[in-house]
């Protein structure tokens, strides 16, 4: 280019702070609008330039059009003085050859009517001629024939002489087989007719004959014989008659070539003297006719003359003519550029007034789409760290409350002996403070400084497998590692003395004593006595122990429903990003590529650019970026709503019905609903060039990539701004081979970009999937929690009930016994702590995906039949290696040390 296109501006108030701090956004704000002033005065400055130039040009192309117009019109005048000396040359040659063109008139008539005489002699001679050749051709024709008759009678003779032979030979035959039953051949035709004229026919009259022959009792083979004796005879007969009939045709055939003979030979004399006196008359045509030959010839040679004449004089019209027409073209076209010359700079004046202010664009590092698409990421964790750890937090409170206050217990012996050695209760309270503060502070700064650094470096790790980051920094941050300790200390240290405060109320007697367990009393379940009778006895037992316990059982349920809810927020954030790419590029988008273009083509144009047989589906659209005060959106309008149906399928985020285009009203996608919290029936204001529109929303569409506005052409165009087609989307007949088609579009000078959808979702699904491995990190670390959660939980159960397992034992429970004595109850309170867990962890999976926001994704939550089945399996199966535990912590138990008194 011949002037600068971009200007990189580094902001010098903004440089120390975090691009994620709202620092840098307010005061890049302010800045921007300080730019904006600059902007407005390039603005003026380049529209200035563009109007200087354009003035300038437009007098030089007037200077030139001028100068040019008037050296056309000199050599249009001297062209026609030219062409008027050469009309006086032409009138001249004209009238000379006008005498001429009399003479040969003149000559012309005289041998017009000496041919007239000669075709007329000609003619009449040729009738007579072809007379001649048609009587010639007639007789010839009837000697033919004549001669083809006679051969055909000779013919004729022979073959009946030759069928009379063979049938007298026949009749032979017939006659003496007959004779040897004394039959005449004779007799046997006069039987035969007979028959015939009384049955009517001879296939009845042979069939009488047969059934005669067989009353006789006449051989088979003589029946047979003499039928086809009666059926030869028969032939015979009627061979006989046919050879007569043919012997008196012959006659009448003979009789009349006889006749055609003599018609022939009569006719032949009369042609020989009609063609004499043809010869004749021949002769004397032929003399007349080079009589003619000569003035012809000389009257050929004097229109030679004139032709010749007439043909300079023609071609000389013809080349003034021509120059007439050219300079006429030339005048013509002289005019016609001079009026279009002075309508061009007068067009261009005009157009020069209307000309539009020139635009410049600032934009920051939000605007470019792997940097937004990064701090989205970046912030969905950031939001992520604000919800998720919360209740991971809170389980682990709980589980360190838990192993502290079980510490206190234990040592409740201790405390005794030490207060009866004389320690104050300061003195006792003091260790067991310390004791718990620095455990806490010891596991909070190290657990601290192991996620800051770790965990970080783990999340760089991932985020390099799709963004090149050049190098790994984090800062420490010591506010969340000294709130969460100062929460941590304040938890456990203040369960610490609660705990200690409440031993240390009772004297030194009472604490060296162990702790009576709590006295059964009836439950609820018992006043129901039909269903209580039906109950067993342990199952009795294990239903009292769970009402009997209750601070143990609720802090195991609260312990259960706290790891099952982290695993399933775990498993529904997950989820919620397995499909919604395939859902968006399968269901409600269904194209292959899009192609961006130059916006100024018709749709002629454009069918010939995509003139491949490989695309399936091919819809047009006009797109523009919107802007609203915190948001973008893409703004699409259809060329044809019908075509565009084929590739968007527009459905309604709640109810999933079809959605139609409404006359001045748009379409909105659900993610920019939620953004901009509209609803339908809302309002909505965007910015589309400089310019704020409102429109009234008719429908939410459903959309999980990106936001759009959708649009009939008829509203676009009627409350926005004029229609051209910018941008089309391709579907292929399969995706094979179209490697070369796209390099074509890449190289025509009518396409600006092309995108693959494939590379698209390949950049989701890239970036879903680092999110999904930070998730399924912490999906792990919620089920060690849950494990440890468990196993403190049952140690602190075994811990206070020793003497109780003790007993059992003593009264002869087996080790199995004893197992499913302690374990069902630890079993039902998983299996509703699974329950729970479940349903609360769904629902606060709901803010979790809430908070986890993308540019262009927008996740809802959801969950996977399998994903339940895997949160229950593993908190179970957990529960079940922590029984495996249990059971050899009660297989180890010794039955006379928890039973003897303290006495």
């Amino acid at each position: 280019f011949d002037y600068y296109t971009t200007a990189y501006i580094i902001d010098e108030n903004v440089k120390n702070y975090n691009v994620i701090s709202n620092e840098y956004k307010d005061t890049l704000k302010e800045d921007k609008k300080a730019l904006n002033i600059v902007k407005e005065q390039l603005e003026k400055e380049k529209y200035k330039k563009i109007i200087d130039e354009a003035n300038k040009e437009i007098d030089e192309e007037e200077i030139k059009a001028n100068t040019e117009i008037e050296n056309a019109k000199n050599e249009l005048d001297n062209a026609k003085i030219e062409l008027d000396n050469g009309k006086e040359k032409l009138d001249n040659t004209k009238n000379t050859l006008e005498s001429s063109k009399r003479e040969i008139d003149n000559a012309e008539t005289k041998i017009k009517e000496y041919r007239e005489e000669l075709n007329s002699a000609e003619e009449e001679l040729n009738n007579v001629k072809q007379k001649l050749d048609d009587t010639k051709k007639t007789l010839d024709s009837a000697k033919n024939e004549l001669d083809s008759s006679e051969a055909k009678l000779v013919s004729y003779e022979q073959e009946l002489n030759s069928s009379k032979s063979e049938l007298d030979s026949s009749k032979e035959i017939i006659a003496n087989s007959l004779a040897e039953y004394n039959i005449t051949y004779d007799n046997a035709v006069r039987g035969i007719n007979e028959a015939i004229n009384i049955y009517g026919s001879k296939e009845k009259a042979i069939e009488d004959l047969t059934n005669q022959a067989k009353i006789y009792n006449i051989d088979d083979n003589v029946i047979q014989m003499i039928t086809e004796a009666v059926n030869g005879i028969i032939k015979i007969e009627e061979g006989y008659s046919k050879i007569e009939e043919g012997k008196i045709e012959l006659e009448n055939q003979k009789h009349n070539l006889n006749t055609a003979k003599e018609e022939y030979y009569s006719g032949l004399e009369q042609y020989n003297e009609n063609l004499q006196q043809y010869n004749s008359g021949y002769s004397e045509y032929e003399n007349n006719k080079e009589e003619f030959e000569i003035q012809e010839n000389n009257l050929r040679i004097a229109k030679e003359k004139y032709n010749t004449g007439l043909e300079e004089y023609n071609a000389g019209i013809e080349e003034y003519n021509t120059g007439e027409e050219e300079y006429n073209s030339e005048l013509e076209e002289f005019n016609s550029k001079k009026n279009e010359a002075e309508q061009k700079i007068k067009d261009a004046r005009i157009e020069l007034k209307n000309i539009e202010k020139a635009t410049f664009y600032i934009s920051d590092r939000e605007d470019n789409y792997e940097y937004s698409t990064y701090m989205s990421l970046c912030k969905s964790f950031d939001n992520l760290s604000k919800t998720f750890p919360e209740i991971f937090f809170i389980v682990t409170i709980f589980v360190s409350l838990l192993s502290m206050a079980r510490m206190t217990i234990e040592n409740r012996t201790e405390i005794g002996t030490l207060k009866a050695l004389g320690f104050t209760n300061k003195e006792i309270r003091l260790k067991y403070i310390m004791y718990s503060l620095l455990a806490t502070l010891i596991g909070g700064v190290i657990g601290g400084l192991v996620g800051n650094y770790a965990l970080s470096y783990l999340c760089y790790v991932i985020f390099n497998d799709i963004y090149q980051v050049p190098v790994f920094e984090t800062n420490l941050n010591t506010m969340a590692i000294i709130l969460g300790n100062l929460f941590a200390v304040i938890a456990i240290v203040g369960a610490t003395l609660i705990v200690i405060n409440q031993l240390l109320k009772q004297d030194a007697t009472t604490l060296l004593r162990p702790i009576s367990p709590p006295i059964g009393k009836k439950i609820l379940l018992e006043k129901i006595k039909p269903l209580w009778k039906r109950i067993s006895f342990k199952n009795k037992i294990m239903a009292r122990n769970i009402f009997r316990y209750k601070r143990r059982v609720i802090m195991s349920l609260l312990g259960f429903i706290g790891c099952t809810s982290l695993l399933m927020s775990g498993y529904a954030i997950k989820d919620s990003m397995i499909n919604i790419i395939d859902k968006q590029y399968n269901e409600i988008s269904d194209y292959d590529e899009i192609v961006n273009l130059d916006g100024d083509l018709t749709e002629n144009k454009l069918n010939e650019t995509f003139n491949y047989d490989k695309i399936k589906k091919l819809v047009y659209v006009k797109t523009s970026l919107v802007e609203f005060q915190d948001n973008r959106a893409t703004f699409i309008i259809p060329n044809d709503t019908d075509n565009f149906k084929e590739i968007f399928n527009l459905k309604d985020y709640k109810t999933g019905e079809t959605l139609n285009f409404k006359k001045n009203e748009v379409i909105i996608t659900s993610n920019l609903a939620e953004n901009l919290n509209k609803k339908v029936g809302d309002e909505v204001e965007f910015i589309n060039n400089n310019v704020l529109q409102k429109f009234k929303i008719s429908a939410i569409a459903e959309n999980y990539v990106d936001s759009f506005i959708y649009m009939d052409k008829q509203t676009y165009t009627e409350n926005v701004d004029k229609f051209f087609i910018n941008c089309a989307f391709i579907k292929f007949d399969g995706l094979e081979n179209t490697e070369s088609i796209i390099k074509e579009l890449n190289e025509n000078d009518d396409v600006l970009t092309t995108v693959s959808v494939k590379s698209l979702t390949d950049n989701f699904k890239n970036m879903l999937g680092a999110f999904n491995s930070i998730i399924m990190i912490l999906i792990v670390f919620s089920a060690l929690l849950s494990f440890v959660v468990m196993y403190s939980l049952a140690y602190i159960t075994i811990s206070e009930r020793q003497k109780e397992i003790a007993t059992l034992k003593v009264l002869g429970y087996s080790g199995k016994d004893v197992d499913g004595y302690i374990l069902k109850e630890q079993l039902n309170i998983v299996i509703l702590g699974i329950i729970i867990g479940i349903i609360s962890g769904s629902a606060y999976s709901n803010i979790l995906v809430k908070n986890i926001k993308f540019n262009q994704l927008y996740l809802v939550k959801q969950i996977e039949f399998v994903s339940y089945l895997k949160t229950a399996g593993y908190i179970f199966g957990f529960a079940v290696i922590v029984s495996i535990g249990v059971h050899f912590m009660l297989k180890k138990l010794k039955m006379i040390e928890s039973l003897k008194s303290i006495e």
